[in-house]
């Protein structure tokens, strides 16, 4: 793999991410393969392609306040979303800074789902997000929320106790430590490139992570953390130290999120029963804008383009995309990994 692929590589899992544009001599290096159309046309291509696959709507069915509401109950696009969203707002933390939470926690991509028999898609980005009664909403929107009001839907579900169960509410500190606890690690470990010995923590898996949620638990052990912290971010900062890799979380929104743990949290009340919606098809504006970005790998976009027009159905289409965002979660796969799997996908 060269280098400009790894650099793609930890910058995937960044919420929000623009496509990369390569350049060589000013010229795009798109521009320079004249045996595959550029990228701007394939994204136009597949448009074109699944223009008929839209479902029609009419202005006699709008999505309505339970549509987005049932929308917004799933969570963003991130593993264990809904218990980071319940976690942020128990932290009595102002509108305007779940608005840009809630943009982060999202970040860009697309939902499928069926409500009373029917498609709803939902596209969501930087700008909000959009709906409609079809299998993509990204370019033909029949509604569309701004993040503040997403945020204030989310807000009053929480409020109104329709988002989270009570056995669900309970295991939301725990995963939040847990989780914390391994990006501070990864923190230590990967950026600044050594753990303190005065914190103790084993190197074992899942030891670490405990040994820090442990530290968590009081006031004290977390000012020991971010004491900590607050040394290893001022010598990177300084340039004391070289940072070993770049981690895809910044270091102080590691340590604001430490220090918001010290807040006692707000109680809300349970939902009885709740219904978390299962998505029932990947949007085909997911799908479009995972091909238009391309597997991560030297000329991934034209890979898929190749597999694209090799008469293989819808179904192996889906699979194929699954299979490349598998390997691009794996972050350090090598080229020659890749091409095994590739090998594996075509024997």
């Amino acid at each position: 793999m060269k280098e400009s692929d790894s650099e793609e590589l930890t910058d995937f899992f960044v919420p929000g991410e623009e496509t990369p544009i390569n350049d060589a001599g000013g010229v795009s290096v798109y521009e320079q393969l004249s045996l595959f159309p550029s990228a701007e046309e394939q994204v136009g291509n597949i448009a074109i392609n699944h223009a008929n696959d839209l479902v029609p709507f009419s202005v006699d069915k709008p999505i309505t306040d339970e549509m987005v509401d049932y929308v917004l109950l799933t969570g963003g696009g991130q593993r264990d979303s809904r218990p980071h969203i319940f976690a942020k707002y128990q932290k009595w933390l102002d509108a305007a800074k779940m608005d840009e939470f809630l943009k982060k926690e999202y970040g860009r991509g697309g939902k499928g789902f069926t409500f009373e028999g029917e498609p709803l898609s939902v596209w969501y980005d930087e700008d909000g997000m959009k709906f409609a009664r079809a299998d993509a909403a990204r370019f033909q929107p029949m509604r569309t929320l701004s993040w503040m009001e997403v945020e204030e839907r989310t807000y009053n579900l929480i409020l109104d106790g329709k988002y989270m169960d009570e056995a669900e509410m309970w295991q939301v500190p725990t995963l939040e430590k847990m989780e914390l606890a391994s990006k501070v690690y990864n923190f230590f470990q990967d950026e600044y490139g050594s753990v303190p010995k005065e914190l103790e923590i084993p190197h074992i898996h899942p030891d670490t992570e405990k040994k820090l949620a442990e530290y968590f638990s009081s006031q004290e052990g977390i000012d020991r953390v971010l004491s900590h912290m607050d040394q290893a971010i001022g010598a990177l900062q300084r340039g004391d130290v070289k940072a070993r890799f770049h981690l895809i979380y910044r270091p102080e929104d590691i340590r604001e999120s430490v220090e918001e743990l010290k807040r006692r949290p707000m109680e809300f009340p349970p939902a009885k029963n709740p219904e978390v919606p299962v998505e029932t098809f990947i949007a085909q504006d997911e799908i479009d804008y995972r091909l238009s970005r391309g597997s991560g790998f030297e000329h991934g976009l034209f890979r898929i383009y190749e597999f694209f027009q090799s008469n293989h159905d819808k179904k192996e289409f889906v699979m194929y995309i699954q299979l490349l965002r598998v390997i691009r979660i794996m972050g350090r796969l090598c080229t020659s990994t890749f091409w095994v799997c590739m090998i594996f996908w075509n024997g």
